[in-house]
C-alpha cells in the first residue's frame, strides 16, 4: 500500500506528487482543488472536487480510494487523480491502480488544469513506479479518447516507451452543432410535433421549464421520485433505489446548479412535470447526466421532447460539443444525435524495472479472449 503523505519530487517544473486520504485534505487543499475545478473542469465534470468528493464521501466507506495530487512546490494544483487499488484485472491476478469511476460517472480520469497536461503525466507516473508493491499498472477506464489529457497520455507513453494498452472502446452519441448539426428528417420533425400538440390537447399547455433559484432541492426531490416510480424503480437501478447513489445525485446537483455548471430542465403538461432532464453545462461544453419521465405519459415520448428541446437550445448557442453520456445502443438518442463520441480504457504500466509483468499480463489476456472468441 502507498504510504499516506507520500511526496515525490517531479521532474517537471518543480511539481511534487502528494497522496492522501480525502478527509487529511485541509482548507487550503479544498480551495486549491475548487480552483482547479473552476479553471479545468468544464470539459469533464465527472472529474470535479464536487462530484468526486462526492464519490468518496458516499462510495468508498472503508476509504481505500487515494488523491494523487500533483502540484508545484508553492501547492499550486496542477491535477489530481481519484485511484483505489485493485487484486485482479478482469479474470487475471494482477494487482494495479485503478481510477476511480462510479456507475454516476460517465467520463474517467483526472481532472488536469490546462497546458500541464504532459506534465502532469510526466511527474505522476514515475511517482507510481516508485510505489511497485501496489501493482504493476495504472487502469484508466471510460476516457474520452480525443480529450487533451488522454492525447497527453498517450503522447507521453509513445515518447518515453512506456508500455500502454487499450483494453476497451465504445462509441456513444455526441453532438457538434458547428461540424456536425443536428438536423431531424421532416417525418421525425412532423412526429414530434404531433406528439407535442397531442399532449397539449389532452392535458393542458405544455412548457419547457429550467429549474430557478432557490428551487433546486424540490427539483431534485421531484425528480428522485418520478424515477423510482417507472422502469428504473422497478428494476432497483433508480437514482433513490440506493441511499448513497441518492445521496450522490443530491450533493452532485446542489453543488453545480449552485454555481452555475449545471442544468436542470422540466416538461410541462398543464401544472404536472411529465419528463426531467439534469445535465453538466459549462464553457461550451455540455454532458448528459441523469432523465426520466412519467410513464403515465408514454405514449406522448415526453422524454424524446425533452431532449428535442435541449438539442434545439444547444445548437443555437456556441456550444463545442454536447456528450450525451448514453449507452452506445440506446437507439433512440442515436437517431437525434448524428455524431459520436470514442470513449476508451487504458491500462499503463507502472512499476521500477523491466514492464515484462504488465506486458506478459497484458498478452494473457489478449489470449483468454482470442480463445474466447474462437470458442
Amino acid at each position: 500500500m502507498i504510504p499516506l503523505g507520500f511526496e515525490r519530487p517531479g521532474d517537471t517544473q518543480a511539481a511534487v506528487v502528494r497522496v492522501a486520504r480525502l478527509a487529511e485534505l485541509d482548507a487550503d487543499d479544498m480551495a486549491a482543488w475548487t480552483e482547479l475545478t473552476e479553471t479545468a473542469g468544464a470539459d469533464n465534470p465527472f472529474a470535479s472536487d464536487y462530484f468526486t468528493r462526492a464519490v468518496l464521501t458516499h462510495f468508498d466507506p472503508r476509504r481505500h480510494a487515494r488523491l494523487f495530487i500533483v502540484a508545484d512546490n508553492d501547492g499550486f494544483w496542477l491535477g489530481v487523480l481519484a485511484a483505489e487499488p485493485a487484486p485482479r484485472f478482469g479474470r487475471m491476478p494482477m494487482p494495479h491502480w485503478r481510477s476511480v469511476l462510479n456507475a454516476n460517472q460517465f467520463v474517467g480520469g483526472p481532472l488536469v488544469r490546462q497546458g500541464r497536461e504532459h506534465a502532469f503525466w510526466a511527474v505522476l507516473l514515475p511517482a507510481l513506479d516508485e510505489m511497485a508493491a501496489a501493482g504493476t499498472a495504472l487502469a484508466l477506464p471510460m476516457l474520452a479518447e480525443e480529450h487533451r489529457v488522454t492525447r497527453a497520455l498517450i503522447e507521453h507513453c509513445a515518447v518515453t516507451g512506456r508500455a500502454a494498452v487499450m483494453t476497451g472502446r465504445i462509441a456513444r452519441a455526441m453532438m457538434r452543432p458547428v461540424q456536425c448539426p443536428v438536423i431531424l428528417p421532416p417525418k421525425r420533425r412532423a412526429r414530434l410535433a404531433s406528439l407535442e400538440r397531442r399532449l397539449a390537447t389532452d392535458h393542458g399547455p405544455i412548457r419547457y421549464a429550467a429549474v430557478m433559484e432557490g428551487e433546486a432541492e424540490r427539483w431534485i426531490a421531484a425528480f428522485l421520485t418520478m424515477e423510482a416510480a417507472g422502469w428504473k424503480g422497478r428494476a432497483g437501478s433508480a437514482v433513490a433505489s440506493r441511499p448513497d447513489s441518492a445521496a450522490l445525485f443530491a450533493d452532485v446537483m446542489q453543488a453545480a446548479l449552485a454555481t452555475g455548471r449545471a442544468a436542470a430542465r422540466t416538461l410541462f403538461a398543464g401544472d404536472r412535470p411529465v419528463a426531467m432532464s439534469a445535465y453538466f453545462l459549462s464553457d461550451g461544453y455540455g454532458l448528459g447526466f441523469k432523465c426520466c419521465y412519467d410513464e403515465e405519459y408514454a405514449a406522448y415520448a415526453p422524454g424524446i421532447l425533452l431532449l428535442r428541446d435541449i438539442v434545439g437550445q444547444r445548437a443555437t448557442t456556441a456550444a463545442q460539443w454536447f456528450d450525451s453520456c448514453s449507452a452506445p445502443e440506446e437507439a433512440t438518442i442515436n437517431a437525434l444525435w448524428p455524431d459520436r463520441r470514442s470513449m476508451i480504457d487504458l491500462c499503463v504500466a507502472t512499476g521500477s524495472g523491466s514492464d515484462w509483468p504488465f506486458r506478459a499480463a497484458m498478452g494473457a489476456r489478449d489470449f483468454w479472449h482470442r480463445l474466447k472468441g474462437g470458442a
